[in-house]
């Protein structure tokens, strides 16, 4: 494996983070932002000390090798915790409180340690998931990919109730409906095929939750036909954000984890953006979230 060390960049550095922060330290949690600093460095020195390994500050396949064999019913919890968290953080303030409380359900059983729609046969279904995905939840990678889709499912269904317009309301209604049989049905499946089942409609879900908005960023656009350079900026930002989430749900399925981490990260930008439009532009309240 490539050597990952102080001032890498990239999703080798942001796998790195979000394992050491599922192990015990007496320093602060590091900001999972794939940028190899300064903090990330010491707690890398920490884990190495604590684990008797040469402490370099480098990663390579002994610090990976030790770093890998966290426990994963504590790590599990603490990445889908943060998922939640940063899509919170983009989710329309009076939806909020039930998002984080449905996800925080959902994801409980981790913390006990009883995992839902989770059989031994996946460990030889392991090869092909990057990490943290796979590695981290041990033998059960379907089992974490369908919670996380899940949540990426509950917080388009929160950004769909909370809209003014009647017709995305009946949609969010109508993928909160399929959201419940999903997840009452997911243990009667192989976890392969429920993973891929949550896949397609959470696909399904953000295109239309995309297209939701189409007809008021139209609106918007007509009423300002010459916008300020903030409003220019936002709807600027929209279009470049709605063609990174159309290109994400045009991938194939093997490249799952980047396309749940790319869509979570695209539509907490984009409902940002629109947010943004809503302010600066002239009459495009129902552009905000």
């Amino acid at each position: 494996m490539q050597i990952v060390k102080f001032g890498d960049r990239g999703p080798s550095v942001l796998q790195l983070q979000q394992l050491l922060n599922g192990w015990p330290t007496r320093l602060l949690r590091l900001k999972c932002d794939g940028i190899f600093g300064k903090h990330t460095q010491t707690r890398v020195l920490e884990f190495q000390r604590d684990k008797s390994l040469a402490a370099d500050g480098h990663v390579g396949p002994a610090t990976m090798g030790a770093l890998l064999k966290l426990p994963p019913s504590n790590h599990q919890y603490l990445l889908l915790l943060e998922m939640i968290s940063t899509l919170s953080a983009a989710a329309p303030p009076v939806s909020r409180p039930k998002f984080e409380n449905d996800c925080r359900t959902l994801v409980a059983p981790l913390r006990a340690g009883n995992v839902p729609i989770v059989t031994a046969s996946a460990r030889s279904s392991i090869v092909g998931f990057a990490l943290p995905w796979q590695l981290l939840y041990g033998t059960n990678p379907y089992g974490l990919a369908f919670m996380a889709l899940m949540i990426l499912l509950t917080f388009i269904i929160a950004i769909m109730l909370s809209s003014k317009n009647p017709r995305t309301r009946e949609r969010g209604l109508r993928w909160q409906r399929e959201a419940e049989q999903m997840e009452s049905t997911a243990g009667e499946k192989a976890p392969e095929v429920a993973m891929n089942e949550a896949l397609q409609k959470t696909k399904q879900a953000a295109r239309e939750l995309v297209e939701s908005k189409a007809e008021a960023l139209e609106r918007c656009k007509g009423n300002n036909p010459n916008p300020s350079p903030p409003c220019q900026k936002a709807l600027q930002e929209i279009e470049r954000l709605k063609r990174e989430i159309f290109e994400k749900l045009s991938k194939p399925q093997n490249s799952f984890p980047g396309l749940v981490a790319g869509i979570t990260r695209n539509i907490g930008e984009l409902m940002a953006a629109y947010r943004e439009a809503g302010i600066h532009c002239r009459q495009c309240d129902d552009l905000i979230p």
